[in-house]
């Protein structure tokens, strides 16, 4: 799994956020920053082959913008040059960052995310990050409420994940309604909430494009008691 060049412009979004390097943080997935070094760095201190790459680059992502297949946005921030994230939050001043993995033997957790983590995780951390990670799990009701009972009041929970299309990249793809009501339900504020396609050209709707990615961040206003669960809008409505 990897941070994409692509998809930079909604990270420095995100990253302006108040607040939202708190740490100690947990990551779930160990993801590298697949940015080459010509897509940041200053033409300057580039060779001449990165020099034309870094045109050609600019070239290519300027005329999929005129198409309307990429995000129009070209510059990508120096921090992106981190080689993971672990990396990159570090470097953002947050010193305890943690990954859970169950199979990459670089994570220091090992929780099987389909079952209950321990009491001892609840209300932790300062900063949660899935960034396409909850897609793979069969049991995603249980892995929602993992993470989000591992933020601490006062901190913030990132997601990032198919809502659309994505055949066969994982077992689920959501309904955004569903993200957004578990969390206003279990005491969170949504502070930040946009659509994009893969190549991260911005939706106003899921129904837009043919696979679709959600950028979602919320901030835990309250500790969480019994966990609520929520309902389909459309039945209340159909019904009534």
């Amino acid at each position: 799994m990897a941070i994409l060049h692509e998809h930079t412009h909604f990270y420095k979004e995100i990253f302006e956020i108040p607040g939202f390097f708190s740490g100690p943080a947990v990551v779930f997935g160990f993801h590298e920053i697949g940015v080459r070094k010509e897509y940041y760095a200053n033409f300057a201190n580039l060779s001449l082959r990165r020099k034309i790459k870094k045109i050609k680059f600019a070239l290519r992502r300027k005329w999929l913008a005129f198409l309307g297949r990429a995000h129009s946005d070209i510059e990508v921030p120096q921090e992106f040059q981190a080689r993971n994230i672990v990396e990159l939050l570090e470097n953002r001043g947050i010193k305890d960052v943690n990954v859970i993995d169950l199979f990459d033997a670089r994570a220091n957790k090992r929780y099987d995310m389909n079952h209950p983590v321990p009491q001892s995780e609840h209300e932790r951390y300062g900063l949660f990050m899935d960034i396409g990670s909850i897609e793979h799990l069969f049991d995603t009701r249980q892995c929602i409420e993992n993470e989000i009972r591992m933020v601490r009041t006062g901190g913030t929970y990132m997601l990032h994940t198919n809502v659309n299309g994505y055949y066969e990249h994982g077992f689920h793809v959501f309904n955004p309604e569903a993200l957004t009501k578990v969390l206003t339900l279990n005491g969170f504020e949504i502070l930040y909430l946009r659509y994009s396609t893969p190549l991260c050209v911005p939706l106003e709707s899921p129904s837009q494009a043919r696979d679709v990615i959600i950028w979602l961040v919320a901030r835990k206003l309250a500790p969480i008691a019994d966990f609520i669960l929520p309902q389909q809008g459309r039945w209340e409505t159909w019904y009534s």
